[in-house]
């Protein structure tokens, strides 16, 4: 278990203002959140395990050359200023021991990422099928942005293996054909606008995410640097989610949120 990044990604992060009561959210944004809920629920539980370690298991968590300081910072309470994906039920997490509670760790990290797989497997196909829909006035590139998104995200963040990379590709092509379709069905171009503004966002948020994975010595990143960047970036989509409704709610996240995604 490392619980090293987790703590550091979402250390400062409790100043954010708290979001309001949930809404419909508009179509384009719900069709980009689809699927977001299982991460981000997940993280919350990661999260919530991350603070557990502070406070019930200290001395072991101060053993992995995490600071105090850092631990008790860490507040899963913010995962909570995101309405509009519904709410979960928090399950009781109770530990008899450090091992138990290490094994449940790694299986809520194993579950997250797993989730969050897949929930980038959709999301990216869906933003290439709206700047498909809506190519006319592209000017920032985007299909080109999403090549290397596609590139760096699932070669070298997730570390896919040839094959399993050369198929998710293939996955993903065949996928943007289908969202392409639905939504030349279904939306208006005022519709296709909204989306394309939103999803440039995300496409920020992705670049962020992989800033560290563009440069010399990213095969040196191990687990825990991508969970930390995993959990902090699938807030920060939850966040723009709920911004859709409460802009203040998103733009009070990149003031105050972590460092390492501005």
């Amino acid at each position: 278990m490392r619980i090293v990044s987790v703590v550091i990604a979402f250390a400062g992060m409790a100043a954010c203002t708290v979001g309001r009561a949930a809404a419909p959210l508009p179509a384009p944004v719900a069709f980009l959140t689809d699927g977001l809920a299982a991460p981000y629920f997940a993280a919350l539980r990661v999260a919530r395990l991350t603070k557990i370690c502070a406070t019930k298991f200290s001395k072991q968590c101060r053993a992995q050359d995490v600071r105090q300081e850092d631990l008790e910072s860490v507040d899963p309470a913010i995962f909570a200023r995101v309405t509009v994906l519904g709410s979960e039920t928090p399950k009781s997490l109770r530990f008899g021991n450090w091992e138990e509670f290490v094994n449940k760790f790694d299986e809520s990290r194993d579950e997250f990422m797993r989730d969050y797989l897949a929930y980038e497997k959709q999301l990216i196909p869906k933003i290439g099928a709206i700047y498909a829909m809506c190519s006319e006035s592209d000017r920032t590139h985007i299909p080109e942005l999403l090549d290397t998104v596609r590139l760096v995200n699932f070669g070298r963040y997730w570390q896919l293996p040839a094959d399993s990379y050369k198929l998710t590709m293939a996955e993903m092509d065949a996928a943007q054909i289908r969202y392409l379709a639905q939504i030349r069905k279904q939306w208006s171009q005022d519709q296709c606008i909204a989306a394309r503004e939103f999803g440039f966002d995300l496409i920020r948020l992705f670049s962020s995410k992989l800033r560290l994975f563009l440069h010399d010595g990213w095969q040196e990143l191990g687990k825990g640097n991508r969970l930390g960047a995993g959990a902090v970036s699938i807030w920060y989509f939850g966040m723009r989610a709920e911004g859709a409704l409460h802009p203040e709610v998103f733009a009070d996240a990149l003031d105050n949120g972590p460092k390492s995604l501005h």
